[in-house]
């Protein structure tokens, strides 16, 4: 039986510039190469198109490489409109392979511009991972490419809906199905809007776990501890409070106000004379 010698997948693949296409050049207007160390992997979900073949017109347009950090653009051309799509800010030039695979992921930003076919760039979502910056910040430049020199490979790009990718919560990224959890005097209340196809969540916050009722102002506020605790005191004798809620008694005319021994009570003494006998006997 004949033996075939396959070779080996890093070998075969040597000369690939993954994620442009096979069919780009790699080649920046002024014949420059981008290091193929830089990129290793990018992902773009876009909006729905009627564009058939849109996986095949996005394309790495720009690299701007500062001092202490890298900038790319993203464009969109399908032989009539060649316009920005998407952008990636802040890549640290310190990235590399050594790092950590989140320190080496960076966001993929849409931008608000409008093409024909699309419903808006702005819904693009995406993330980059970057294999190092060592070989592209050596000194600060500009990488500009021509939809030929630079277009993307269209397995990377997919139609979806606008969703939200993740939650950062603190310092961890939450994905998947995440669950918003009601905790002590906490009500989270979802409405979804026919008219404007949205969903609002509102969390507000109650008096006390046991109650339901909703705090969203002074009044619901109030509501909510005559719920619990029954009606508080408002005025005495007709007399209300201050604006900070306080009510001061003072003594006059041989009078003393103080507080008892008990914690909660307060003593009225006459402090001119004590009485001298019982005169009811």
């Amino acid at each position: 039986m004949a033996t075939q010698t396959l070779p080996e997948w890093l070998n075969g693949n040597l000369t690939r510039m993954y994620p442009l296409s096979d069919t780009a050049t790699g080649q920046t207007v002024d014949a420059r190469s981008l290091p193929t160390s830089f990129l290793a992997d990018l992902r773009l979900d876009v909006p729905p198109s009627s564009d058939g073949d849109y996986t095949t017109n996005f394309y790495l347009k720009q690299v701007d490489v500062y001092t202490s950090y890298i900038n790319m653009e993203i464009w969109y051309d399908d032989g009539v409109n060649d316009i920005r799509a998407a952008i990636v800010q802040n890549i640290p030039t310190s990235v590399d392979v050594g790092s950590e695979l989140i320190d080496r992921t960076f966001t993929v930003t849409g931008v608000e511009t409008s093409t024909v076919g699309f419903e808006t760039f702005a819904n693009i979502t995406g993330s980059i991972i970057i294999g190092t910056a060592a070989d592209i910040s050596t000194v600060p430049t500009v990488y500009t490419f021509e939809k030929t020199g630079g277009n993307l490979i269209p397995c990377i790009i997919s139609m979806g809906t606008l969703a939200v990718n993740s939650i950062l919560a603190q310092s961890r990224i939450l994905t998947g199905n995440v669950y918003l959890k009601e905790g002590a005097n906490v009500q989270i209340t979802p409405a979804y809007d026919e008219t404007n196809d949205v969903t609002t969540i509102t969390i507000s916050a109650t008096a006390v776990e046991s109650i339901g009722t909703e705090i969203v102002d002074s009044a619901t506020l109030l509501a909510a501890i005559v719920e619990r605790y029954g009606v508080p005191i408002r005025t005495v004798n007709g007399i209300a409070p201050d604006s900070n809620g306080n009510f001061t008694l003072t003594g006059a005319d041989c009078t003393s106000v103080a507080t008892a021994e008990a914690s909660n009570a307060l003593a009225i003494h006459n402090t001119c004379a004590k009485p001298c006998c019982d005169k009811s006997t």
